[in-house]
């Protein structure tokens, strides 16, 4: 049984507009979820049906798609200058990967821009992926919200849940 909390705009959300007035924010039961939900996110499934694929011309894909090689970037860049930790973010990074062909998109070839500041340190490098993935999860919501594709929602909603899974495993490292 699903309860809906009071506060929800159920005809904000039937359409599309913007309802999420706060940021996100994790709790506990939903932290231990997300594990779950982001292996079946991220799992590379052969017989996932194809229509879960958003067509790149949708209005909410093309700020996600532009976002996900965003990501992979600054994964590219993270795990050029620190490549001890490129056993953790080298599967994150790939993640992405699979977040944007799920969108239709494609990876530029071009090579990683560097970066205006450079990281001083791992933990520097991590904290700032951890804080782009939290601001990924929370657009992906944000787009999952806006689109009236229902395929594209569910894409959505799969890689917010796998982005949030993300920030966990780079504070936790």
């Amino acid at each position: 049984m699903v309860r809906v909390p009071a506060t929800v705009d159920l005809d904000a959300v039937q359409s599309g507009r913007q309802v999420m007035d706060r940021p996100l924010t994790v709790t506990r039961r939903v932290a231990l979820a997300l594990p779950a939900l982001a292996l079946a996110a991220c799992a590379s499934d052969s017989s996932t049906p194809s229509d879960t694929t958003a067509s790149p011309d949708s209005p909410s894909a093309l700020p996600s798609t532009a976002n996900e090689i965003d990501l992979i970037a600054q994964y590219n860049e993270a795990i050029a200058q620190f490549p001890q930790l490129a056993t953790i973010l080298t599967p994150l990074r790939d993640q992405h990967r699979a977040h944007l062909a799920s969108l239709g998109g494609a990876e530029v070839a071009a090579p990683p821009a560097p970066s205006a500041a450079p990281v001083g340190s791992p933990q520097t490098a991590k904290a700032r992926l951890a804080d782009a993935e939290k601001q990924a999860a929370q657009q992906r919501l944000s787009d999952c919200l806006a689109t009236t594709d229902e395929p594209l929602a569910r894409t959505l909603a799969l890689i917010a849940a796998s982005e949030a899974s993300h920030v966990a495993v780079l504070v936790g490292t």
